[in-house]
C-alpha cells in the first residue's frame, strides 16, 4: 500500500512547503518538478508505484496547504475540522485523476497493470517490477519478499549483461 498522507499528517502541499531547501531541492530533482508540480508528481509516483492500493486524500487532489490537515497526534482539541467544500471535487480534476489512472494501469479492474506505463525504468523500478511479477506468479503468497526481490535483482541484472 502506498499514500501521499493520512489523516494523521500535514497534506502534501504543506509538508512541501515546509520543507528546508536542500530536502526540497532534492525531491524536485527525483520528481522531476517545480514548486507547482510537486503535488501531483507525489501523487502520479504512488500511482506508479508497485503497491497494489494507492490512496490520494482529497486534500492532496485539491492541492490544498497546512490548513487543510485533519489531525494532530496528541491534541486533543482542534481535530477534525476540515471539510470538503461543496463543489471542490470537480469534473476536470476528476478528468486528471482518471486520466493518470488509466496512464498508470491502475483503472481496468482494479488490479495493478504489470505494465503500468508511468513506472520508471531505472533498474530499481525493474526490480521492484520483477518482485512483484514473482509474488504474483506464487499465488500472491506472502513470506518470500526478501527471496523475490534478489531473484529479481539477479534476472535483471542477468539481462543487463546481454
Amino acid at each position: 500500500m502506498v499514500y501521499t498522507g493520512t489523516h494523521d499528517n500535514d497534506t502534501t502541499a504543506g509538508w512541501y512547503r515546509k520543507l528546508p531547501g536542500t530536502p526540497r531541492k532534492a525531491l524536485e530533482k527525483k520528481l522531476g518538478a517545480n514548486n507547482r508540480e510537486i503535488v501531483w508528481a507525489m501523487i502520479r509516483e504512488a500511482l506508479a508505484s508497485q503497491a497494489n492500493t494507492a490512496i490520494v486524500p482529497a486534500q492532496d487532489l485539491l492541492e490544498l496547504g497546512s490548513e487543510a490537515r485533519m489531525n494532530f497526534p496528541g491534541i486533543a482539541k482542534g481535530n477534525w475540522g476540515w471539510r470538503l467544500k461543496d463543489g471542490a471535487l470537480t469534473r476536470k480534476l476528476a478528468q486528471r485523476l482518471r486520466s493518470l489512472t488509466i496512464e498508470c494501469g491502475r483503472l481496468k479492474t482494479g488490479e495493478l497493470s504489470s505494465a503500468a506505463r508511468c513506472q520508471k525504468d531505472d533498474p530499481m523500478s525493474r526490480i521492484a517490477k520483477r518482485a512483484y511479477e514473482l509474488y504474483e506468479r506464487r499465488g500472491r503468497q506472502n513470506g518470500q519478499t526478501d527471496q523475490d526481490w534478489l531473484q529479481a535483482e539477479r534476472e535483471i541484472k542477468l539481462e543487463a549483461t546481454r
